[in-house]
């Protein structure tokens, strides 16, 4: 029996995503906390950024500071928030675990 076209892509989201995850800077991005900072800041903080400075343009009331303002918040906000969630879930999880 050969797989459907939907069955193939599938297997080929699955192998992909699974061999990402096995990726050194993913592995390091969650096994410390600057690569937890790090992480976050190119998924989250990078895109909202972004956002927020594409919206203002086009309503026309970007300013370089604002701009500045918009991704020093966002960088700072993401990283206090990345810096909680390693020492309140990751860093006691690793430990439970016994990674380190």
């Amino acid at each position: 029996m050969t797989p459907t076209a939907r069955q193939r892509a599938y297997n080929l989201v699955v192998a992909t995503g699974t061999g990402m995850l096995r990726n050194r800077f993913f592995k390091w991005s969650g096994s410390s906390l600057i690569g937890h900072v790090v992480l976050i800041q190119l998924i989250c903080a990078v895109p909202l950024s972004l956002m927020f400075i594409l919206v203002m343009a086009s309503e026309g009331t970007l300013t370089v500071a604002w701009g500045l303002f918009v991704v020093l918040l966002d960088a700072v906000l993401f990283a206090i928030g990345a810096a909680l969630f390693w020492y309140t879930y990751s860093k006691p999880l690793i430990k439970r675990r016994g990674y380190k």
